[in-house]
């Protein structure tokens, strides 16, 4: 098996993931990332974040625009149809009793107006 290397690019996208609950995008993540690596591109941004993606190391929330989750544990998010921002939901699912059906992983996403855009805050 190969060690896969990490690299430094790959350790400040992780670095800012891992203390960001906001769903970035490529872009956002981009722009924190070049604040510590001045010359980092938005491709090499774009590769990392698809290859770390392809290995379950992180969550691609497709949509509009594509975003990136640091957490990979089983949940649900919210998508406020208002100001776009996408939250995580605590959502569980007992896997074993759903059919007889082996599933390995889901993607739900509720979608409505948040607390903030109604005036609940």
């Amino acid at each position: 098996m190969i060690k896969e290397r990490k690299t430094k690019q790959k350790k400040a996208i992780l670095k800012y993931l891992d203390n960001n609950t906001s769903h970035p995008t490529a872009e956002e993540v981009h722009e924190a990332v070049k604040k510590e690596i001045s010359g980092i591109s938005l491709g090499t941004i774009y590769r990392e974040l698809n290859k770390m993606s392809e290995k379950k190391q992180i969550r691609k929330i497709e949509g509009k625009k594509r975003r990136f989750d640091y957490n990979t544990s089983s949940h649900a998010h919210f998508k406020c149809l208002k100001c776009g921002e996408i939250l995580d939901i605590d959502y569980k699912i007992d896997y074993k009793k759903q059919n007889g059906f082996e599933i390995k992983s889901h993607e739900l996403m509720f979608n409505g107006i948040c607390k903030k855009c109604k005036g609940d805050e």
